[in-house]
């Protein structure tokens, strides 16, 4: 009888990790589809900004695993990062009011 409450609790435990996993993909498509010019390297810079223990420079960011492109592509990504939101907010926030909804749609 033990046995069978720890295989359901795994079972459980399983399709609990699954559920998460596939609600943060979701999270991640619809943060990477907001995204402008450069999306690949903002993404891949955002991603080595959070797994990164510290961060004393740019080029630091440049060597995470995470961040797959050459050093300079980080600063192509916070310029085209910028132009995105400038553009954003100089047509009065059009579609960007979509996008964040989409996204904290998707939160819960």
């Amino acid at each position: 009888m033990a046995l069978t409450a720890v295989k359901s609790m795994n079972i459980v435990c399983k399709s609990l990790t699954v559920m998460i996993l596939t609600q943060l993909e979701k999270f991640r498509q619809a943060l990477y589809d907001c995204l402008g010019l450069a999306k690949d390297a903002v993404f891949e810079l955002m991603d080595a900004v959070l797994t990164s223990p510290s961060i004393p420079s740019f080029v630091s960011l440049s060597q995470s695993p995470v961040f797959r492109r050459q050093w300079s592509s980080i600063y192509a990504a916070l310029h085209s990062g910028s132009s995105t939101q400038k553009e954003t907010d100089e047509t009065g926030g059009e579609g960007g009011n979509d996008r964040r909804a989409a996204i904290s749609s998707r939160r819960s």
